[in-house]
């Protein structure tokens, strides 16, 4: 999955995965794989069902003749780290891993991941989504994990809400209102005032984290030192404003009452990833309290900021006994056109496959978003992601912003200067070896 958990790391579907090649080997290459592989397992250790259902729905009908068996193990995402961090490299650990965007750097910088190259990454991924591609290098540039999805982030509003309130009636009309964060929040006092107060432009403050988070110029850490990027304090600011301006509702994201917000009337909108749309508004549109269905009323507008969030990165996991056909899997997964295209449209997922999405672009409609081509949106918004603001460091650093410096600071709870001196304080005692002023 691409859950982005706000309570514990403000991150994520997120978002994720991949798997075996068809690359034309040598005969003799091949005769000796088989032989070394068959009767074999090779170990899958995942966090999101989703690996289950590529695997067995799309890669082994693909590939009939394996001669090894594929074993998947699906450790909740709480717990996954704690459990694959003792055995990562021994022999009881996975071949091939599933990883997380929240995390995926820990892992990219740990050295234990097998260079894909071996597998002919470079080439097959030519059309990969170049921030795909730069969040699954380690510091010399070898192409470690990669992903089959990209994760371009929007805003996805209410058309019927935004006509009411805003004479809105297109998303180009729309997005004119949201294109910068001062329009942003322009929008959102027009909203409330014309609302009498009874409509949030927001759900949560996450909803303006999750873009600026992922809309910073410089990474959290830098040559060994915390940097707080400037959208960082002003993120500070514009959440401080939406709380006491009751611009947004101010709930936890992934609570009840944030995706019950899907199915009401109050809410204009959610800042979302493109899997958000399938995982989260999709299912709870329908309440099954009210009856309400908010399902053909949504649309969706890249809004103020271009940022990526969630995705799940595959990889293979380095001297283990089936690393070269885990990576195998792994390119495979993340480059095969024939795959993503089949993947794209039956989960409505937005790939990483450039060439995929351009050539199945023209032919998607969303009913769910009143006939809109979600496709167009996100891949002109994946354009300007970097995804060389990932540091192994960030779960940890997100967590505490939020916890010690956003929420209270929004709240009204302790000052400015207070609330980034317990965020520092928090830093530097959960990583002392970095240079915190």
């Amino acid at each position: 999955m691409h859950k982005r958990i706000w309570k514990i790391a403000s991150g994520a579907m997120l978002l994720t995965a991949s798997m075996l090649t068809l690359a034309a080997c040598g005969n003799s290459s091949a005769n000796s794989s088989k032989s070394s592989t068959k009767g074999k397992t090779l170990q899958v250790w995942t966090f999101t069902t989703d690996m289950k259902k590529i695997i067995n729905n799309y890669y082994k009908p693909m590939h009939k003749n394996l001669d090894y068996k594929i074993k998947i193990t699906v450790v909740p995402f709480e717990n996954f780290q704690t459990k694959l961090d003792p055995v990562l490299g021994t022999k009881n650990g996975p071949d091939l891993i599933a990883l997380d965007a929240s995390f995926v750097k820990k892992y990219v910088d740990s050295g234990k991941m097998a260079d894909l190259s071996q597998v002919g990454i470079k080439s097959a991924s030519a059309n990969t989504t170049n921030y795909v591609k730069q969040v699954g290098q380690d510091a010399k540039g070898h192409q470690v994990a990669l992903s089959w999805q990209a994760t371009p982030g929007a805003y996805y509003y209410r058309a019927s809400l935004a006509k009411k309130y805003l004479g809105v009636t297109t998303p180009e009309q729309m997005q004119a209102k949201v294109s910068t964060a001062a329009d942003f929040t322009k929008t959102a006092q027009e909203v409330n005032q014309k609302s009498n107060g009874k409509i949030f432009m927001t759900s949560s403050i996450c909803d303006l984290f999750e873009p600026m988070i992922g809309a910073r110029k410089t990474p959290w850490v830098v040559n060994n030192k915390l940097k707080i990027d400037k959208s960082m304090l002003d993120l500070m600011d514009m959440s401080k404003q939406f709380v006491s301006g009751k611009l947004t509702q101010d709930t936890t994201e992934q609570s009840s009452e944030y995706f019950s917000g899907m199915s009401s009337n109050n809410i204009m909108g959610y800042s979302l990833p493109s899997w958000g749309l399938f995982y989260w508004l999709q299912p709870n549109a329908k309440s099954s309290k009210t009856g309400n269905n908010t399902a053909g009323d949504w649309r969706v507008v890249k809004g103020p900021w271009s940022y990526s969030w969630g995705g799940t990165y595959l990889g293979a996991v380095k001297n283990s006994p089936m690393e070269h056909e885990a990576a195998k899997i792994a390119k495979w997964v993340a480059t095969n056109p024939k795959f993503q295209t089949k993947w794209a449209k039956d989960q409505n997922d937005f790939v990483s496959n450039q060439s995929v999405v351009k050539k199945i672009t023209p032919q998607f409609t969303s009913k769910f978003l009143g006939g809109q081509n979600q496709y167009k949106q996100f891949a002109e918004s994946a354009k300007d992601i970097d995804g060389n603001l990932l540091t192994k460091y960030d779960q940890t650093i997100q967590k505490a912003f939020v916890d010690n410096a956003l929420t209270p600071y929004s709240q009204g709870k302790i000052s400015k200067a207070a609330a980034l001196k317990a965020f520092k304080d928090t830093v530097q005692n959960a990583f002392p070896d970095i240079t915190v002023k």
